[in-house]
């Protein structure tokens, strides 16, 4: 070896392989970069569509978002228009799909900007009052006769109007040139509006969209439809009762769409046009309370006239018109004031008043709306009454002196000095000095005594009754005394003696308990037929009562067959009569109310009703005197001298001849009959735990009517701060009928568009 050669030399073949294993690295490395660069771009693909679809759903849930707001704000939707740039005016045709109108809605979106991407868009547009992209006047409020009151304003009240219209023509039949779509069953139906925001992939003929949604007709993919490969567009649709509820019109019912808010606003309208009336018919209201005095126990008697009277006297020292004026003054007195809120309480009060002492329904409380008289409302007089001596009042001026009623209402419910009271006739009168008149505070309380001294009563006669039953008897069966063992007797005969004395007991006791039982039936018996009695004989004064109506109804019929009024009032009045008249003559359904059909307030319902009690009163009759004789005739052991008060009738026939003045019943015992028999002590028992729950009743239905006047009193002191009812005042804020029916029109259910006579309150 030389020496300059190295001590380690490679051989070539170990060279070579060296190089070849750098070869083939290397190539394993591309090919593990190709394939990380080709499973990226593939999952970069596969993400495309899921954001896309994100997008997509973003952008449609802007333009909803928008087109309520839009709607919000001007009472109508956007129309589409011809192009994504276009002009909110630049409309297509009523029946074509176009583009979203986006400058136009960026304006009024909470978040301003608009989605990204252009969206298509088609709006239902039927005729007149269904075209929801035409801001029109599509709802007033109506009188009774359903005559428009025609205020101008135009608002989300109009809005509301043409989505129910839209509804119900959509109900009748489906139209398909007007927005529609499909539901998950594929059925066609109508929609408020569509949008429809293009999938990644073009579409048909190779625009952006798919399908219908590409067509200029107004029909549009469901959105339910699923994407495939040649679908990927996605849509939205805004049924009518949605959009309903969105912008608050109240649609509850899909199949007959109505609005609450409508409703509301309408019953408001219904008011007005009562207080216009009032003038008209006030003279005719004292004509119709003089004949409702002679009717008062009659409930409802007039279908047309809507006599709400009621039958018995009044429990209550103050009527419910007290009530039901201080809730109207109270929602009246803050109606026009921002933002409107009592509006919508004035109607249900209204009502209320009409309902509770008018005795001519809408005419007199009409008086009461327009007048806020207030007057005669915190007496303690039968309510027909009331109703008259309100007719008989003069029209009032449009001022209320609310200190005047917060003193009424007040003393009404808790008592007080009052310097004016109402005669028997219903007329007001000076007091001096003033007297105290007791409120519902002083009736709830005299009633709470009665109950308790009612219970202290019942646990006495209780506690009596218990002790004559008990057994082995202490108060009623006079024992024979124990055997005495005698001379000479033998254990065994003693023990028979004492056995037999043992038995008689048992004998007695049983013959007391056979007797005692036979006389609470008897009693329980007669009790029920004095019930039935009384019910018959109300049923007399009730047939009575009506046979009279008739006859003075008859009359005024008569007369006014005779002498047809030429004037409005006289003419609705006598027509009034003739229907009343024939529902109470002929029991016809469909001219009486549904309150007087369960009252069966017909002559003959009530005819019928008579003999119904009073063979049901013969036979509760009959089984009490069956009863008793058989409770009567069972034998009874010898009895103690039980009786308390047994020796105040010694001088009558009974005890003188007979020596029966210590019975357990005493045929036919007559109410002065003050000896406490057995039988008496338990028909007065009867009596008393019914009367016990009858009182409970009517404590409870006191308390309620003291709180609920208690909260009126504090809610007039609270609207009327120091008010000493010295003088009439007239709240700043208080508005008229009209000026509040302006108010409520003017602000709509959703935002009103607001024209001059608007911007301001009446």
């Amino acid at each position: 070896m030389s020496p300059l050669e190295p001590a380690h030399r490679v051989p070539p073949s170990a060279t070579r392989r060296q190089r070849g294993i750098g070869l083939v690295q290397a190539l394993l490395l591309v090919v593990l970069i190709g394939a990380a660069v080709v499973a990226g771009a593939t999952l970069l693909r596969s993400s495309i569509p899921a954001d896309q679809a994100a997008r997509q759903e973003q952008a449609l849930r802007w333009a909803d978002e928008a087109l309520v707001a839009y709607a919000a704000a001007n009472a109508r939707l956007p129309c589409p228009v011809s192009s994504p740039t276009a002009s909110a005016t630049a409309c297509v045709a009523p029946g074509e799909k176009g583009w979203l109108p986006v400058r136009a809605l960026e304006a009024v979106h909470p978040g301003g900007a608009g989605p990204g991407t252009p969206l298509r868009y088609v709006v239902y547009r039927g005729s007149g009052d269904s075209d929801l992209a035409v801001a029109s006047n599509a709802f007033s409020p109506h009188t009774w006769e359903r005559v428009a009151h025609n205020l101008d304003p135009i608002n989300g009240l109009d809005f509301c109007a043409k989505l129910a219209s839209a509804a119900r023509e959509t109900i009748a039949a489906f139209q398909a040139n007007r927005a529609n779509t499909f539901d998950a069953d594929g059925t066609p139906l109508n929609v408020a509006f569509g949008l429809i925001a293009a999938g990644p992939t073009p579409g048909d003929g190779g625009g952006r969209f798919d399908g219908v949604n590409q067509q200029t007709s107004a029909v549009f993919a469901a959105p339910s439809q699923r994407a495939d490969s040649a679908y990927d567009d996605r849509t939205h649709a805004r049924e009518f009762g949605s959009l309903a509820e969105t912008l608050g019109c109240g649609h509850v019912d899909p199949a007959n769409p109505d609005g609450l808010a409508l409703a509301a606003v309408d019953m408001l309208g219904l008011a007005l046009d009562v207080s216009d009336e009032v003038t008209e018919q006030h003279e005719g209201n004292k004509e119709d309370t003089a004949l409702a005095v002679a009717m008062a126990t009659v409930s409802t008697v007039f279908a047309g006239i809507n006599v709400a009277l009621a039958a018995a006297s009044i429990a209550n020292s103050v009527s419910t018109l007290a009530t039901a004026v201080s809730q109207l003054a109270t929602a009246t007195a803050t109606c026009a004031i921002p933002p409107f809120v009592a509006c919508g309480l004035i109607p249900p009060y209204t009502a209320a008043v009409i309902a509770a002492k008018v005795a001519i329904g809408l005419a007199t409380g009409a008086t009461v709306l327009a007048t806020a008289a207030i007057v005669p409302t915190a007496t303690a007089l039968d309510k027909t009454i009331e109703a008259y001596n309100m007719a008989q009042q003069p029209l009032a001026g449009a001022t209320v002196d609310l200190g005047a009623a917060t003193e009424r209402t007040c003393i009404a419910a808790e008592g007080g000095m009052v310097s004016v009271e109402a005669d028997a006739n219903g007329n007001l009168i000076p007091r001096d000095p003033p007297v105290f008149r007791p409120g519902l505070r002083q009736e709830r309380d005299a009633t709470a005594a009665e109950l308790a001294t009612l219970r202290t009563q019942i646990a006495e006669r209780r506690a009596r009754v218990a002790l004559l039953e008990q057994i082995p008897s202490v108060e009623l069966i006079e024992y024979p005394p124990p055997p005495i063992r005698r001379t000479g007797e033998s254990d065994a005969d003693f023990a028979a003696r004492e056995q037999e004395w043992r038995n008689s007991r048992i004998d007695q006791e049983t013959m007391l308990q056979a007797k005692l039982e036979a006389i609470r039936q008897a009693k329980q018996a007669q009790f029920d037929a004095e019930a039935a009695a009384d019910f018959a004989n109300n049923a007399r004064r009730e047939l009575a009562t009506m046979q009279d109506s008739v006859n003075r109804l008859s009359a005024d019929v008569a007369l006014c067959d005779a002498s047809p009024p030429a004037d409005r009032t006289g003419q609705a009045r006598c027509a009034h009569m003739r229907r009343a008249l024939l529902g109470m003559t002929t029991c016809d359904a469909n001219v009486l109310t549904a309150e007087q059909v369960r009252d069966r307030l017909c002559l003959p319902w009530k005819q019928e009703d008579l003999a119904t009690a009073v063979a049901r009163s013969n036979a509760a009759n009959a089984e009490f005197n069956r009863l008793e004789r058989i409770a009567v005739d069972l034998p009874v052991p010898p009895i103690k001298p039980y009786m308390n008060n047994s020796g105040i009738y010694a001088g009558r026939w009974d005890c003188l001849i007979l020596g029966f003045c210590n019975p357990l019943i005493i045929p036919n015992q007559a109410e002065n009959d003050e000896r406490d028999t057995y039988a008496k002590l338990v028909y007065s028992l009867i009596g008393m735990e019914v009367s016990l729950r009858e009182k409970e009743d009517e404590l409870a239905e006191e308390e309620l009517a003291y709180q609920n006047a208690r909260a009126q009193c504090e809610t007039l002191r609270a609207l009327n701060p120091g008010a000493d009812g010295g003088g009439t005042q007239q709240p700043p804020m208080w508005a008229g009928a009209s000026a509040i029916m302006q108010a409520a029109n003017c602000r709509g259910a959703t935002g009103a568009i607001t024209p001059v006579d608007c911007r301001s309150p009446p």
